[in-house]
This record gives C-alpha cells, structure tokens and sequence, in this order.
C-alpha cells in the first residue's frame, strides 16, 4: 500500500459522492488502519471569532471555520504547520500555550475517514486523483477556487478537467 499522507486528494468529477463534489481533501494519515483527512476548500460563513476566540488570531484568512468532511461534523479539529510538515494540532496544548502557534493553521469541523483499503478501493476505481501538497493548499486564502487550481497544474488529461462546469446541467 502507498500511503496517500502529505497528499491531496482531488475529487473525480464522476465520483458520485456528494459529500465530496469537487473537493480537495488534504490526507493527514493513511496507513493499514485506515486514513484520515480534512476538506481545504469548503469554508463556512462562520467566523472562529464567534466561537472559540482565543484561536482567532492564530488562523490563516479567511479566519472562518471549514467543513473538514461529513465525519464527526459536531467536533474541531485543528490543523497547522508543526516545523516541516502539516499536521494535526492538540487544541488544548495550543490554547494552554503548551505547543507553539503554527505557521499556518485551520479549524476544520468534522474530517474524511476511510476505513481500512476503503480509500485504496476508490483510487483504484478513479474516484481520487494523489497529487502533491503545497502549503498554499492547505492555508491559501482563496480557497473555493482550489479544486480548478490544483488540477490545471496537473497538467494534461487531468488538468483539463479544470474546465467541468459547476452543474453539467450546464455544459
């Protein structure tokens, strides 16, 4: 098994999954057990201020919370630059100052959960295209354009389908 950790998942247009229409869902683990990640380019309209003030300061704009996946969508979960890599940040350690303000950071309400060779199932059917993160990514401040973003880079086949209309109604 390659485990998609560190990577994007960019959402195939035909993957039929509502939950997931054209998200990108960067994967913070994924090993025998399972995986795990959090949608990037969902905002709410939701400000952090509202709710949990003492990490306003700390979030990337827009400092709003983010739809992490339709998993557990009642709990936060904080993810940020801890030194070289992104990962999940201990709320409470964060807030009693015990671990360092991240570089980057975001609260994601609910996350992405495949049980075990669930994901590696999909991405054998073309549901997932693995591509490689950049940390603008994950804290960029336009994230509703992301999906396009990351697949025009791809380049090629994949990167055309940067041009699927919002509803193929349309198209």
């Amino acid at each position: 098994m390659d485990s998609t950790a560190g990577h994007l998942l960019i959402a195939s247009p035909n993957l039929g999954d509502p939950n997931f229409d054209m998200t990108i869902v960067y994967m913070i683990e994924h090993n025998d057990e399972g995986a795990l990640g959090v949608v990037v380019n969902r905002p709410t309209d939701t400000p952090v201020a509202d709710h949990l003030p003492a990490f306003a300061s700390m979030v990337s704009a827009p400092e709003v919370f983010f739809v992490g996946g339709p998993v557990s969508s009642d709990h936060v979960i904080g993810v940020g630059r801890d030194r070289e890599r992104i990962a999940m940040i201990d709320l409470d350690a964060l807030m009693e100052g015990r671990v360092d303000s991240p570089d980057g950071f975001r609260l994601f309400a609910g996350y992405s959960g495949w049980s075990p060779g669930q994901l590696e199932g999909e991405l054998a059917v073309g549901s997932w295209f693995v591509v490689e993160a950049f940390d603008g990514d994950v804290f960029g401040p336009d994230p509703t354009e992301l999906w396009r973003e990351v697949l025009r880079r791809q380049g090629g086949r994949i990167g055309r389908l940067s041009l699927y209309p919002d509803d193929p109604i349309f198209n």
